[in-house]
């Protein structure tokens, strides 16, 4: 039995399973005492980044706010943040087999996975629109991070395709029926790819702290002192 599936997962800033989809087709195959690993299956993985929009959408008494509440005293004057969202969409095409105890298991033909960056926005403070020195400067250091951000993206997808093709060298899951064999190989992939995303997760979160380094915070409070008025250290 040959199987499509396919499964959106919203990751990171929100992690949402969307849709799944099986699209049956006829036929059979028995195999041997236990499920095959998928090890011969084809994995791509693609990763896009939107591109990053700057939006006067904040302040700076509620970036102090954010900036309190998750330890962050050393970035105050707080006036520009980074963020993003992660959607991935996992195509999954595989045949459906049974063991001699007519147990059923799914094994992997091809994976294509599609990471997608969006909604990347450096939010900038309000205050900052009339103070062209002190929102240019705010602005750049958070583009900093972005631009890290995309440059991560090769090395991510390796990550991940190594990971995955890992991951399919090991026995297929087996279950009571041909739905449920699917369900459980998807679920297999999908959690493998939400790890790998994890751990890059984590190692942005260093990184950051590499360009949120107190020499880097000193310049950017230091920058622009005539414009400083009302967003100086008292705010710290």
């Amino acid at each position: 039995m040959v199987t499509k599936s396919k499964a959106f997962i919203m990751n990171r800033l929100t992690v949402t399973c969307i849709a799944a989809a099986l699209v049956w087709a006829s036929g059979a195959h028995v195999v041997k005492a236990q499920c095959p690993a998928s090890q011969d299956a084809r994995v791509s993985v693609e990763v896009t980044a939107a591109q990053v929009e700057t939006a006067f959408d904040t302040s700076l008494p509620e970036l102090e706010r954010l900036a309190r509440a998750a330890g962050r005293e050393a970035h105050l004057p707080l006036m520009a943040v980074y963020s993003s969202s992660v959607l991935f969409v996992a195509d999954i095409e595989s045949r459906v087999e049974q063991t001699q105890a007519r147990r059923s298991c799914a094994v992997a033909q091809s994976v294509r996975v599609r990471i997608a960056i969006g909604q990347r926005t450096i939010h900038a403070a309000r205050e900052l629109r009339d103070k062209p020195c002190l929102r240019t400067a705010a602005i750049d250091h958070a583009a900093t991070h972005a631009r890290h951000q995309e440059e991560r993206l090769p090395a991510a997808r390796e990550i991940i395709a190594a990971s995955l093709k890992a991951s399919l060298r090991a026995p297929a899951p087996d279950a009571d029926s041909a739905i449920e064999a699917e369900r459980a190989l998807a679920q297999k992939i999908n959690a493998r790819i939400d790890a790998e995303l994890a751990g890059i997760d984590a190692d942005k979160t260093e990184t950051n702290r590499v360009l949120d380094s107190a020499e880097s915070l000193a310049r950017l409070k230091a920058a622009c002192p005539n414009e400083r008025a009302g967003v100086g250290d008292d705010r710290t």
